[in-house]
């Protein structure tokens, strides 16, 4: 997202409000997807990772993940529009 200013050197209020909400369900969504895989298959999740983990870290990412999916679905349905920025560097 590109922030520029407006005709009074600024974004105004919610200007940038979909933007964000979109970017919160994309989260919430990029989050879920590979977490539930780590979860439920953690033994190929761990052989399949970029770097050499056990199972049982597949698993705690896999369990991790979710859970700040869950946190970008509350801020997409419950906070008001342009409230909050996600961090989607989060589980890292």
């Amino acid at each position: 997202m590109l922030i520029t200013g407006g005709g009074n050197g600024g974004a105004g209020p919610g200007e940038f409000a979909g933007d964000i909400a979109l970017a919160h369900a994309v989260i919430a969504v990029a989050y879920l997807l590979p977490g539930l895989i780590m979860f439920a298959v953690p033994g190929w999740s761990a052989h399949h990772f970029p770097w050499k983990m056990p199972p049982f870290g597949a698993m705690t990412i896999g369990g991790d993940l979710p859970g700040s999916a869950w946190m970008a679905g509350i801020v997409y349905f419950s906070a008001p529009p342009g409230i909050s920025c996600p961090s989607p560097l989060t589980p890292w």
